[in-house]
Order: structure tokens, then sequence, then C-alpha cells
């Protein structure tokens, strides 16, 4: 063979095998983007499973309660308790779905408009920890910082952040044990901060998980099988971000966590 056909033939061989290779390399892409679709399609079916639970919760309560209202409506007193829970359990529903919206406008790219106004952070906290405390009896919640913090920020969503943040301290620790939540001011050198923090004696996030914790819909591999849906802290961020904040989490995996929230203080 002279030197040209076995030029040739080595060109052709490289070529068969560059070809191949590729081949390889889009079928294992193909193979990468299926998983991933049939995973965000699992995720996505769990999201709903579990909004849909949830969201049977407040409708089934408004029910009873009216029923209940309908049997009592001779009784003032009664009737008062029955058409306050009504309302609690209204404003439940409402608050989920606005999360869900809020959820869908940022998954879009679009943006969310803050409904801003002066509040005090420290009384919508006590707010949000006494309900906690009715939802989660069997935990001790212990609060400090009781000065007023006054700042202007959206109220519902704040409280939403806030929320959250207490329902995963009791959801991922084990029955009896404590939460702490403080409030309080911190100087910066642009402007001062309202700090929030959250710490709680449960499962900790593993190393693993934590640079994905504040992604939509990624849950912590040792979650087992308490409910979620992975939108939580996700939107908790955003939220607080779109404020000019932070959310910072310390934690060790069996040692519980730490979710500390700063706010800029403008009045």
């Amino acid at each position: 063979m002279d030197s040209e056909l076995l030029r040739r033939a080595i060109g052709y061989a490289i070529e068969r095998k560059r070809v191949e290779v590729e081949r390889l390399n889009l079928l294992a892409r193909e193979r990468e983007a299926r998983a991933a679709a049939e995973g965000a399609l699992r995720t996505r079916d769990q999201v709903l499973s579990t909004v849909s639970h949830d969201l049977r919760t407040p409708i089934a309560a408004i029910g009873l309660y009216a029923r209940a209202l309908q049997a009592s409506r001779h009784q003032a007193d009664v009737v008062d308790v029955h058409a306050q829970r009504i309302s609690k359990a209204a404003r439940d529903g409402l608050e989920m779905i606005q999360e869900l919206l809020d959820v869908a406008r940022l998954g879009m790219g679009q943006e969310i408009d803050l409904e801003l106004r002066r509040l005090d952070l420290s009384a919508l906290v006590r707010e949000a920890v006494i309900e906690q405390q009715q939802n989660a009896p069997e935990h001790l919640m212990r609060s400090a910082g009781d000065a007023a913090i006054w700042g202007i920020w959206d109220r519902a969503r704040v409280k939403r952040v806030v929320a959250n943040l207490l329902s995963n301290a009791t959801k991922y620790s084990p029955a009896g044990s404590q939460v702490w939540i403080s409030v309080s001011r911190e100087a910066a050198a642009k402007e001062p901060l309202a700090v929030l923090s959250v710490r709680d004696e449960g499962l900790g996030i593993p190393e693993a998980d934590v640079p994905r914790i504040f992604d939509w819909y990624h849950r912590a591999g040792n979650v087992g099988n308490r409910k979620g849906t992975g939108i939580g802290l996700s939107g908790s961020l955003r939220i607080v971000q779109l404020h000019g904040g932070s959310i910072e989490v310390e934690t060790r995996e069996g040692a519980g966590s730490t979710f500390t929230v700063r706010l800029p203080i403008r009045e």
C-alpha cells in the first residue's frame, strides 16, 4: 500500500471514530435530557399532589365551620368563633394560591410587584410564631427580641418567609424539641438591617444538599417521607432578595439548622 492510500485509510478510520464518538455523546446527552425531563415531571406531580392535599385543609375547614355556624346560629358567641375560623381558613387558602402564583411568575422570569408599607417586623414575627405554635403544639417556640423594628416591607410576603422558616423548623424536628426565634437590629455600612434568626434541633441538612437548598423543587436527601413541595425556601429567598436582603443557613446533618434573614430597614 502506497503512502497516499495509507494516509486516506488512516483518515477514514479517524473520521469514523470521530463520528462514532459524536454519536455516543449525542445519545448520552439525549438520555440525560430524557432523565431530567422525567425527573421534572415527577417533581411536578409530587408538587401538585402535595399542594392539592394542603389546599384541601382550609377548604374542608371552611365547610366544617360553615355547617357548625348554621347549627349554632342562635348562639352569638359560638357564631363569632366559627366565623373567625372560617375567615382564617379562607386567608390560609388564599395565601397558598398567592404563593403558587408567585412561583409561577418567578419561574417564567416575571417580576413580582411588592405591596410595600410600613410595619413592625417584631409584631409580625410574634403573630407568625403564635400561629405556628398552634399548628405544632408538640414543639416549644422560644422568642427573643420584642422591641419594635419598623421598616417598609411587603407584609404578606415577609410573613410567608417567616412562616416557611418556622414550618420547616418544626416539620424537620422531633416532637418535644425547641425552636428559637430572634429579631434584632444590626448596623451595616449602607443602611441598618433587621435580622431574623430561626434555629431548630432537627435533622440538619446533608453537606451535599446545602449548595442546592434554595433551588426550586429541591429537597434534602434526608427528609424521608415528610411532605413538602420544595418551593418554600426558594420562594423565600426570592422574596427577601426583592427587598434587597439575604438569607444564610448554618447547618450540620443531625445537629439542626439556623436560617438567618437580613432585610434593609427603610422608613
